[in-house]
This record gives structure tokens, sequence and C-alpha cells, in this order.
């Protein structure tokens, strides 16, 4: 086989294979010499960065990696296997592969020959519209519009009502029965009898693989009492009804030409797109988008967007959607969402407002991370603080099934930074016409000023960060405090990122944790983190930790780790409700927000006083006010050391 592919290699130009999906940059590139660049066809980016190299057949992005040759390449673009995309590339250069090469030559001639049946089935249904039987047919699609060059570009046919004619035609070529069936085309009673064609009195849609292989169909009933509107083909050799899309061919040709993809839901909202000038949409065959769809419309584009009825049925279809596609989600991949107006599908919107204004409300698609938020506003209620706890806690556990861990950290920043903004969606107590009877707040100069915010929020990030470093198996304890946090530092933030991302599991080797850390935000930021000047007056009082005393260090930590982030939460909470009082102060509106906010004040002050013990002998109270035991403080000292030797 690999000598048989090396020939096959050698004989194509792989320029001319990649340039089917690409523009090749002509300032760069140089065809006489067989190198070419091009924006890279696996992720987005503006500047190219893709090389390709005739002469040695391969291909690599300086940006994402990717590299290969003629044959890896057709398996990620279209999603093929090895021995597909050898044959697709043989049969470009006019070679046949020989039956040696192949283990499962008989499969491989079987599947042909599917393709052959399906496509002269097809052939057959056309030939019945254009017929006196499928006078009823054509009647029906004038009604609905669809225009004669849509008849031909979508091959669109009839099954006539009888049961035995494109079964009975293919018999009489010597096909079996049995291979009709495979394909998809007739059927067997269970109990015996005669086979029957699986359509009749259908108008049927013609469906296509990514290469343009005939490979199943839909059929519409013309009869209003039919038991199914709608028919697909059954699964096949060839057709696996969730892995196919409705004018996949096409719009892999047409892509380049449009900056989005659309997937809707019928044939017909496919057509109706089409002939309004909107050519790269396409269509799941009777069911919610795959998961393995999902990734054949990455292939195609790497944000395509989803157009639904605005109606109850179309939100709840986004919703099985959004949960389908979280965990597959990449950097620069992802999906959006085009809502249509309450009772019309894309075909009647554009039968009524025209593709122009189609092309305008696809624009204005709503992206997968804020479809999630207003889908789990409408699902939570907002009168208790309890209702409010559930909502911050669905949307900061909404991204941990995402799989790709830089995307899971983006989703839970930007929900994080949606939750603690002021006036938030999250916040509907700013329409509330509630007012504080008799109660005088901060005035506006004393809100603005500084005074109100805490100056030591640094140290206590720091002091968060490095106890979560020293010792991961406290910090688990927290993870579910530590999702909510947004540090003032970006590059704290980041870590904290990382320490959550890697706090999986509550057994954590230290060690390695660290090694994780390091990796992911680099040895200067940690190493920067543990020798910060906040920390090391506390280190140099530390004698060694006695063996044994591990559960001593452990319950140490957990306490300054508790008090930091009552501390850090309670000035979160000062400034979320500073920023409500301006807001209500500008709007001439001096009512509840401001009892809030004095009450929130009090609470940071008294968190960061701390502990106050009426006998403090054997404590220590150190500069970030924690007060806790000399000698426990002495054995957590000396855990944070041994991170930096």
């Amino acid at each position: 086989m690999s000598q048989f592919a090396d020939e096959v290699l050698a004989r194509i130009t792989l320029s001319n294979i990649i340039g089917r999906r690409v523009n090749w940059d002509s300032r760069r590139s140089r065809p006489a010499q067989g190198q070419y660049w091009a924006c890279c066809p696996f992720h987005q980016e503006k500047t190219p960065s893709f090389s390709v190299n005739n002469e040695k057949g391969t291909y690599y992005c300086f940006g994402c990696q990717e590299k290969g040759n003629a044959i890896t390449f057709l398996r990620k673009m279209e999603n093929l296997n090895y021995r597909e995309a050898l044959q697709v590339l043989a049969e470009s250069v006019g070679m046949e592969i020989p039956t040696s090469a192949w283990r499962d030559a008989k499969e491989v001639e079987s599947r042909k020959t599917l393709y052959e049946l399906c496509e002269e089935t097809a052939e057959y249904y056309v030939g019945r519209l254009n017929s006196h039987d499928g006078l009823a047919a054509r009647q029906y699609l004038a009604e609905r519009g669809v225009s004669e060059s849509a008849i031909k570009r979508f091959e669109i046919g009839f099954a006539p009502n009888g049961k035995g004619g494109i079964t009975q035609r293919l018999m009489s070529k010597g096909v079996s029965v049995n291979l009709i069936q495979e394909a998809g085309i007739c059927a067997i009673p269970e109990g015996g009898g005669a086979p029957y064609d699986r359509f009749w009195n259908r108008i049927m849609f013609p469906i296509r693989d990514a290469r343009g292989r005939m490979i199943g169909f839909g059929g519409r009933s013309l009869d209003p009492n039919a038991r199914a509107k709608y028919l697909n083909s059954p699964e096949t050799p060839i057709f696996k009804k969730g892995d196919c899309l409705f004018n996949h061919h096409s719009a892999r040709e047409t892509v380049k030409n449009d900056s989005f993809v659309v997937v809707v839901e019928g044939y017909m909202d496919v057509i109706s797109l089409c002939e309004a000038g909107i050519n790269s949409c396409v269509a799941p065959l009777g069911t919610a988008v795959t998961v393995n769809q999902i990734g054949k419309l990455w292939q195609l584009t790497p944000i395509p967007v989803l157009a639904l009825d605005g109606d109850k049925a179309g939100h709840n279809a986004a919703e099985r959607v959004a949960e389908r596609i979280l965990p597959m989600l990449q950097p620069g991949k992802s999906l959006q969402f085009c809502f249509l107006p309450d009772n019309m599908d894309p075909d009647d919107f554009v039968r009524s407002h025209g593709g122009t204004a189609m092309r305008e409300l696809i624009g204005r698609s709503q992206s997968l991370a804020d479809f999630i938020w207003d889908t789990e506003v409408g699902k939570h209620s907002f009168a208790t603080p309890e209702g409010r706890a559930a909502f911050e806690a669905s949307m900061l556990g909404a991204p941990s099934i995402i799989r790709d861990v830089g995307v899971r950290r983006q989703y839970r920043r930007y929900f994080r930074e949606q939750l603690f903004s002021p006036r938030s969606a999250a916040s509907p107590r700013k329409n509330s016409s509630v007012k504080a009877k008799g109660i005088s707040g901060p005035s506006a100069e004393l809100l603005s000023s500084t005074i109100v915010s805490s100056s030591g929020e640094i140290v206590r990030e720091r002091v968060i960060l490095g106890i979560c470093l020293a010792v991961p198996e406290v910090a688990w304890r927290f993870l579910d405090r530590l999702q909510y946090l947004t540090l003032t530092s970006e590059t704290h933030q980041e870590l904290l990122e990382s320490v959550i991302d890697n706090l999986s599991e509550k057994v954590i080797d230290p060690v390695e944790f660290r090694k994780k850390i390091v990796a992911e935000c680099g040895q200067s930021t940690v190493s920067q983190l543990l020798h910060s000047p906040y920390l090391l007056p506390l280190r140099r009082i530390w004698p060694e930790v006695p063996a044994g005393d591990e559960g001593v260090i452990l319950d140490c930590a957990e306490t300054l780790l508790k008090e930091e982030l009552e501390k850090i939460e309670a000035s979160i909470a000062v400034e979320s409700e500073r920023q409500e009082a301006l807001i209500d102060l500008k709007d001439g509106d001096d009512g509840d927000s401001m009892a809030r906010f004095g009450i929130a004040v009090r609470t940071r002050d008294d968190a960061h006083r701390g502990i106050q013990p009426e006998d403090t002998r054997g404590q220590i109270v150190a500069d970030n006010g924690v007060v806790v035991d000399r000698k426990e403080l002495e054995y957590f000292q000396k855990l944070l050391q041994s991170c930096l030797d």
C-alpha cells in the first residue's frame, strides 16, 4: 500500500489539491519554485502563515503547526479515512487502485455499486417528475415557488404511486434484490413476499455526500394523511443520516464566496436560500445537528450559523445543539445562532423579505456564549439571593464540560465578567421600583473615591495563589469559591485559571501539579509569586517541620486560605455595590442600592480585621490581618519554603 501511495503522491501537484480550498498570497508565493503561501484553512488568521512546498509534497502552518501531505490534507479537510483520501488522489491522476492493495477490495467495489444504483435511481425519479405521473408534484413545487432552474439544480424528482417501479426496473437489469435493498431503494416484507419501493407518491430530494456521490434520498409525501411527512433513506453502508448534510457538496464549492455557512432545518429552506443567492447553506436530515455533522461544518467554516424559528421549539432545538457542541469547542471554532421572527422558517422569511434581509439577519447572529447566558437567565429567578446564587453556580459550572483547556478558560472568564459587571443580565434589580425609605446613602464623592476600595488586593491575591501552589490539596476544597474570583492582575487571573483547570482531583501530587502550572504560565510567573516580598517576612521565622505534623500544616493552610478568600470576596462585593450605587445616583435613585453598599463596606471591614481573640498569646497577626497560631504558622511557612528549594 505504501508503495502505491508513494506513486500517487509523486504524480500529483500538492498546490493544485490545496488550491481548491485556499487563495494563494501572490506577494509571498513563488510558483516557479513551487512554493506557495496562504491563510491557513485549519484556523482563522489574517496574515498568511500556511506554506506549501510542491517539491517536497508537504505543507506546514507556522501558526497552528498543522502539517502533512496531500493524503493528510484530504483526511482532515474532508473527513475521509486514509483509503478514501488515497482513492480520491488516485482518481485525480487517472490511476486505478490495484485490488491487491486493499484487504477489503470487495467492500470497495460493493460501495461503488451502491453509488451507481443510487445515481440511476435519482435519474429515474427525475424522469417520473417530468412525466404525466408527476403532474401533482410539479404543481406542488410551483405553489411553493420552486423554479425550474432550482428543480434541475437540486435534481428534484418524483416517486410514483406504484410500489414496484424502480425496484422492478433495476431487477430487470440483473441487479439482485439484496443489493437494491442494501442501497436503501427497496424493502422486503418481514413475513416474506415481493419487494417494494421504499418511496412512493413522494417528491424526491437526492442526497449527495461531500464528494458529490449519490448516497440516499429524502422524500416529501404528497398525501396529507401519510404517516410520515418526510422520509429518508434507511442506514446503508454509504448513507449514515447523522453524518450527512443536504447540499454539502454544493456548499463546499460556494463557501469561498460567502463569509458564512448557514444551517437550516429542511430541504425547502436550503432551496429557498439558494434561490435568494445564499448558496452556502446546508441542512441536517430531519434530526438535530449531530456531533459528526458539526465536525463536517467546521471543515467548511470555523463558525457556522444555525438559523432557527424564533418560537419555543426553535429555542429548544438551539439549546440541544449548544449542549452537544460545548464539549467539542476548539480555539477559533464555535457556532452562532440566528433566530427568525415567530412562526417563520427560513423559507417563509426569504420569500416574504428577500435574500438581502436574510443576510442582514444572519449578520446579527448571536454567539454561542451569549446564547448560553440568555438561556440560563430565562431559567432562573432573581427574586432571592438563593436564586441569584443558583444562576451564578450554573454559569460558572457550564464551561466545565469543554474539553479544550484554553477555550474552557476563556468561557469561564467571559461568564465571570458578565456576572460581576454592573447592571449585568443577572442583575434584574436594575428595573426594580422598590425604594429604601429614610436611608441616607453615601455621597457621589465618597463612592467615586478610592477610600471605599481595598488597597491590599494584590497582597491577598499573592497569598491565595501561593497557598494554592504550595498545598493544592487544600485549594481543592475551595474550588467552588476560587471559580468565582476575578483578580485585579491579569497575570494573577491567568495563574488562577490554570490552578482551577488543574484542580481536577481531590488527591493531587503537589510536584506534578506545579509542573503543569509552570508549563502553562511559565517558570518566571510562578517563581515571582513564590518569592513575593509579602511572603518572605513570614518565612524567616519558620523552623523545620517535625515529621508527622502534616495535618497541622494543612489546617493552618486552610485557615489562611479561608480568611483571605473571605476578604477578597468582600472587596469584590463592595466594588459591585459601589458601581450599582453610582449608576443609581446618576439616575436620581437613592434607594436600596445605597443601603446594600453600606452593608457591603461593613462586611468587608469585618472580614479584613480577621479573627480578634481575647487571648493572643502564642498567636501572630500577619501583615495581611490573618491571626493564626504561631506554631502552625511556622509549619506552614516551612512548606512554602520547600516549594522554592
